[in-house]
Formats: structure tokens, sequence, C-alpha cells
């Protein structure tokens, strides 16, 4: 395939999947059983991603494995009835065509394992879609690396990964030990658990100790009982936040997950330790700081809601009157499912919707028109406001089924919001800080060389923007202006556009390689990216945006404002 003779789609999917391979120091390519691939939604494609994908549809792109999608911007059926524009479904419909063309499930959904795409424990796969793939290694016990949504793609046309990361034994042991000494019950705690884990360890194998939850069986055929189905619901909810605020593949809880009962010394020695007393703080920081009373929107399935968690959202609303829209998020195969039992007519009847195909965090929200939600969800409350515009109020699901049917969001006395930053230090850890303005002028004459590791090759010069916190694209910057807009990140309101962007490693959407490529497209990309480790998703968005990358640096000695020359693995600053 790498010489071409496969044709043209083949050769530059081959090339993604042995750069990576390079990058990391694959000893060999591994064939996968399946793909799961991001990057859908015509609303974080844009024109640019859509014209990326016909490209390597002109080309002869095919899948040789098999692959399933990710949500869309809308549903694909009901797509006037959530309020979805003419000009956006048809852009929308425009996507799905194209990757039908190549041979990829139109399946739709975030949530592939509840719609037959089940990988057995100890399967190689290559899945983007970052709750997806938290839920494959943690839950399921397969093995697939955080993968962008172009390299998810390259994998399916070329039935291969490299084998590195998590595909190896040594890089699942757990790194870090978690603690929780708080109650942590109801699934939107397990959420903000793993909200706050992410944030505090960026990356990382975590070990979760003081979780009480039934077992699991890693037997994908066998219907899980009732104790064990809620186990993986609060487990996906946790999952997914834990891959929002960090860059988290992989997690165990002890004596629950499949590998952590089945493979000894799964531990790494001497384990930092983090201790978890309270969750109140970060359930305060997962509010937007913005007065909101009045709901316009109460979602539902972020990730996409299995059959148990429609159960209970029916049984919640039977014989009630909604005053607030309602959506409850699902994978198509699961509502009809849900038809069949009657849960999708009660649903509707108390005046919500479930919405097949898409969720908040992809649809066009401020073109339907919404301005505030109510969600159980730690990964739309993180990406709700930056992302799709909307004010946020997070908490169980009573309390959200409750602000949907009298509208509004009763506020708790004595618990204001935090901000992300206090959280930390509530919890006696110390925030990740950066200053990043105007350096001193002693540093800035200081002259300074330092040698990394290229991961995209490039000779270009410019003035550096530092951080030292990771940094997320989808809902972490703007692809049309260039602006961080993370809400609390170090860099808000700053713009990335032709500067030499430093910060340790990516965090975040698997669709963020998309992001930088639109980002590329409409002149707006970094002129360099340095890193202390490359993470994947931030690596192939530099290599298809064709963006200079270097890794493996000390940015320690770097400030915002030095004017930084990238010169191969050498780095300059003046």
């Amino acid at each position: 395939m790498l010489s071409g003779e496969r044709g043209e789609a083949a050769q530059s999917a081959m090339e993604i999947v042995v750069t990576l391979g390079r990058i990391y120091d694959a000893q060999r390519l591994l064939p996968v059983q399946s793909v799961q691939v991001a990057g859908v939604s015509y609303r974080n494609l844009g024109e640019a991603g859509l014209e990326f994908l016909r490209d390597w549809a002109r080309e002869g792109a095919r899948a040789r494995v098999p692959a399933t999608l990710n949500p869309a911007g809308m549903d694909m059926e009901n797509w006037r009835r959530m309020g979805v524009s003419e000009v956006f479904a048809r852009k929308q419909m425009d996507v799905l065509e194209v990757y039908s063309s190549m041979g990829i499930e139109p399946t739709c959904t975030c949530t592939p394992y509840l719609s037959g795409n089940v990988p057995e424990f100890g399967q190689h796969v290559a899945w983007s879609e970052s709750s997806a793939v938290s839920y494959a290694n943690s839950v399921l016990g397969a093995r697939t690396n955080r993968e962008g949504g172009p390299s998810a793609l390259a994998a399916a046309i070329t039935g291969r990964t490299a084998d590195y990361g998590l595909h190896l034994d040594e890089n699942r042991r757990a790194t870090h030990r978690v603690e929780v000494r708080c109650p942590v019950r109801r699934p939107y705690e397990f959420a903000a658990l793993g909200y706050l884990v992410g944030r505090e360890i960026g990356r990382g194998v975590p070990w979760f100790v003081g979780l009480e939850l039934s077992p699991i069986d890693a037997d994908p055929i066998r219907a899980p009982d009732e104790p064990e189905a809620r186990t993986r619901d609060v487990l996906k909810l946790m999952g997914a936040a834990l891959a929002s605020s960090g860059a988290v593949g992989l997690y165990h809880v002890e004596g629950v997950t499949p590998e952590a009962r089945a493979v000894p010394d799964l531990c790494q020695k001497d384990m930092p330790t983090l201790t978890v007393e309270s969750l109140e703080p970060t359930i305060a920081a997962l509010h937007t700081r913005a007065p909101v009373q009045s709901i316009d929107l109460v979602a539902i399935g972020c990730p996409h809601a299995s059959l148990g968690e429609l159960r209970r959202v029916a049984e919640g609303l039977r014989g009630a009157h909604l005053s607030s829209d309602l959506w409850v998020t699902v994978a198509r195969s699961v509502r009809d499912q849900a038809k069949a039992l009657g849960l999708v007519e009660i649903i509707e009847d108390a005046g919500g919707l479930v919405v097949a195909d898409t969720c908040v965090v992809v649809a066009p929200m401020q073109e339907i028109g919404y301005h505030s939600v109510a969600t159980n969800s730690a990964k739309l409350a993180a990406y709700a406001l930056p992302h799709a515009g909307l004010q946020v109020r997070f908490g169980s699901l009573e309390r959200c089924l409750s602000a949907a049917i009298d509208g509004h969001w009763h506020t708790v006395a004595g618990k204001p919001a935090a901000w992300p930053g206090e959280v930390a230090t509530t919890m006696g850890l110390v925030p990740a800080v950066v200053g990043p303005g105007p350096t001193s002028e002693e540093s800035a004459k200081m002259p300074l060389t330092l040698r990394g590791r290229v991961i995209v090759e490039g000779h270009v010069s410019g003035l550096a923007l530092v951080s030292t916190e990771p940094i997320g694209f989808l809902g972490g910057v703007d692809p049309d202006t260039g602006l961080v807009i993370e809400r609390g990140h170090v860099l808000e309101g700053q713009s990335v556009a032709g500067r030499i962007l430093v910060f340790p490693f990516g965090k975040g959407s698997t669709v963020g390689s998309y992001t930088i490529y639109r980002l590329g497209k409409a002149g707006l990309a970094p002129r360099a990216i340095i890193n202390v480790e490359a993470e994947p998703i931030v690596a192939v968005g530099a290599l298809i945006t064709e963006v200079p990358m270097v890794d493996r640096v000390d940015i320690s000695r770097l400030r915002t404002g030095m004017h930084v020359v990238v010169h191969g693995e050498v780095i300059r600053c003046e």
C-alpha cells in the first residue's frame, strides 16, 4: 500500500499509520478487528473537513475492516423536528454519503458497543471518539489508542494500526492511584469524579480504589444483569469525563473492571496517589458562572444513553408534562429497542424527544436557538459553553428531569460555582498555572538552543505562545478565529494563529485533528507546535495540516513572547 499500487487513498492512509509507528517507535503494524471513525458532524468538520473526506473518496478509499461512524450533527430522519436548517442538513447528508461510499457503516453513535461493534477482551481495534476509546479499553478490555479522526479512517482503509501505546502490555499498567474517600453512588457523581481525575493527572492510567460497583464480565455475548449494567452505565459517564478534561484512554477499577480482575501486578511501583475527599467543588465548577434560572434544554445521553438509562428517564417522566425541551440522545438501534418497549412513547408523550444519530456537543445548537442546558454528563458540561455556546447547569438525572418539568434550575443555597482551577486548590492540589504574559527583559534576551524529536519536519520561526496546561483543540480552540476558548484555560482569549504553540501534550476530543486541519485551511494554524510528548490526535492534525511539530522538549525553558526558530529537531530561542 505504501508504494501506491493499491491507489492514492490507500497510500495516504498507510503513510499516516506508518508515520505514527515511527513517532512512537512501533516495531510492527497490527491487524485490527474493527474501527470507530470520528469526525462526522458537519459542524465539527466544516467545509475543509468535508473536502478532505471527498478527496480520499475520489482517490478510491475503501474500508477493509468493519468500521462504524460517530454521531452526525442531526437526527438523520427527524432533523426538521430538531430545528436544524435545510442548508446544514444538506451538508450533513453529504458527509454521510462520502463515508458510506468508503464502506463505513453510518451508525452515527458514540457508543458503537451498544450497536453491534463490540470487541472482545484483548482484541486490537482502532477507535476514535474519546469516550468510546475509554470504554473499549477499560470496560471491555480491548486494546486501542486514542486515534484521531483521520488516523482511525486510515486504519479502516488499511486494516492496520501501529503497535504502540495501549496496544502494549507495559503501557496498560496503572500509573496513578486514586483513593475515593467520599460517597460516589449516583451516575452524575461518577461523571464528576472522572472530570476531576482527568484534569488532575492529565494523562496516564488511573487505578481507582473505593468505588462500590458490581464486577464486570468481559464476555461480549452475555447480557449483563441489572447491577452489572448499572456499572457499565456509570463507567461510561466517568470514562467520557476522564477523556474530556484529560487524555485518559484507559483506567482500572480495583475488583471491578476486567483487566483489574484478570491481570496480576497491574500497578506500577511507587505510583503517585490522588485522594478525593469531596466532589462538591468539582460539581460546582461544572456549572457556568453566568446566572441561569430558566432552562431551554435538558440533555441526557452524552455518551449516548443505554436502554437502562432510557428506562430510568421514562420512569421519571411517566404522566409528566414538560416546560423545557428535553433531548435523550441515543444510538438508532437503541431507540428502536426502546420503541418496542414503549419507552419512547412515554418520553415523547411528556413532551421530550428521543433523538438518534447526534448529541448536543456536535449539533448546531446556536443555530437551533438554544442558550442554556441542564445535563448529568460532565463531558457535555465541559464542552457546552466553549463549543456550543450554552450556559450549563450540571446535576443528577432526577434534578435534570425536575428542571425539564418546571422549566427552572433551582440553585442550592451555599454552593456557589467554583472555577476549574479552584477545584484543585480546594483539594490541596496545585493547579497548573503559567504566566503567558510578557516575559522579563532578561529572559527575552537570553539565547537558548534546545533539541527534540521531529514529528513533522519543517523550518519556521515566530513568537512563542506557551502554556504548561494541555490543550484540547475541539472545544478548546475556535477553528473560525484561532482563539483559545476553553473556559478557565490559561491561554483563554489568545490566538494560536501564526504562533509557535508550546504546551505539554494534547487532550480531549479525537476530532481535534480536524480542528487543526480547519485552522490550517483558514490560515489560522500555529506556525509550529512544540510538546513535551506528542499525543496522537495533535500529531495527526499537524501531519495532515503540514504544521512543523517537535516533541520531547523541556518546555519549562520557553516563555511566551520569545522569538523561536524551529529547524527540524533544533529549537533556537532568541
